[in-house]
């Protein structure tokens, strides 16, 4: 629900308030807290018991930018003989709906828990597992589905009520507030409140959740020039181009749209919580081509504050691409 939003957003949650959260929105995750973890291992390992198979974590995350090297990154990490690299480290995990082919914890543990990775682990220590999915840092609405599929699912549960019980005419009716959407169905206003109440508050997010789990979990970020970052995603994705032209003119105008749909909603309702959850604040803003993604994911003063909030400065180093 909505508890916590007056919560500063750079001072961490109480660990119980976490807790509180993981367990609402991830209880596969919840029920395996707190981890009994392997001591005599550098990356986080356990077993469920003594004859269970031992199951492993990241110790570490190249976690974005996107469009800012992180590939490039995590290829020289993984030549090092302590950084095995047998798993998939590009599952998006964190950020992918749990209904996807991300999976639930289990499918997450299983990507670092194959025989070739423990046998690494077995021959070496103090090897560190690494999870190198690069929408990790900026935290926005689409890549926070691992938390945020309730809201989906509240306000598909909203709109198939509106579209099963549509008002009468010159009745009062909370759907009566609509425009016809291009499957000719009800997009009923209301929905999007009562969708935000029935997710994770905006003061708990990824740095919360990743830290509640992994306490001596370490972030690495790479963060390129916002601007180049932008020109470089507009051309990276077929969809923008196809929409607006290539070039820099089409550039222009998926700009000038962009921005001016950016303003309008942070004039309105603040530049985090627009950073954060731009498309849940109403059909403008969910009407938005792509919802000003790229945009967002070049903001990085709306997210580094929250990961440095829940990661010390010897937990998280971040570095300009250019270097």
């Amino acid at each position: 629900g909505n508890t916590y939003m007056t919560h500063s957003p750079h001072t961490p949650l109480p660990l119980s308030t976490r807790l509180a959260e993981v367990r609402a929105a991830a209880p596969d995750v919840f029920a395996e807290l707190p981890l009994p973890l392997q001591p005599s291992l550098a990356s986080p390992c356990w077993r469920r018991n003594e004859t269970s198979r031992l199951r492993c974590l990241p110790a570490f995350f190249v976690a974005g930018a996107l469009q800012s090297g992180t590939a490039d990154l995590w290829r020289r990490l993984k030549a090092h003989s302590l950084i095995p690299s047998r798993h998939d480290a590009l599952s998006h995990w964190w950020t992918n709906h749990p209904r996807s082919r991300a999976g639930n914890f289990e499918t997450y543990t299983s990507r670092f828990s194959g025989d070739a990775t423990l046998a690494a682990l077995d021959a070496a220590p103090d090897s560190l597992l690494g999870d190198a999915s690069p929408a990790s840092f900026t935290f926005m609405f689409a890549e926070s589905l691992r938390l945020h599929y309730r809201y989906l699912d509240a306000f598909d549960a909203c709109y198939r009520e509106c579209k099963a019980n549509p008002p009468q005419r010159g009745a009062p009716s909370a759907c009566a507030n609509r425009k016809k959407g291009s499957d000719g169905g009800y997009r009923a206003d209301h929905c999007y409140g009562r969708a935000t109440a029935a997710t994770s508050p905006l003061s708990f997010n990824l740095p919360a959740f990743a830290t509640t789990l992994l306490p001596a979990l370490r972030v690495v970020v790479m963060l390129r020039e916002p601007a180049e970052r932008l020109w470089i995603a507009f051309h990276s994705y077929g969809q923008y181009p196809a929409k607006y032209g290539q070039g820099a003119a089409g550039f222009g105008g998926y700009f000038g749209n962009q921005s001016a749909a950016w303003h309008s909603c942070a004039s309105r309702h603040g530049v985090r919580p627009c950073a954060l959850r731009f498309e849940g604040h109403g059909p403008e803003q969910a009407d938005v081509y792509y919802h000003c993604d790229q945009l967002i994911k070049g903001m990085y003063s709306a997210f580094l504050p929250e990961w440095q909030a829940y990661f010390a400065p010897e937990r998280l180093l971040v570095l300009p691409s250019s270097e």
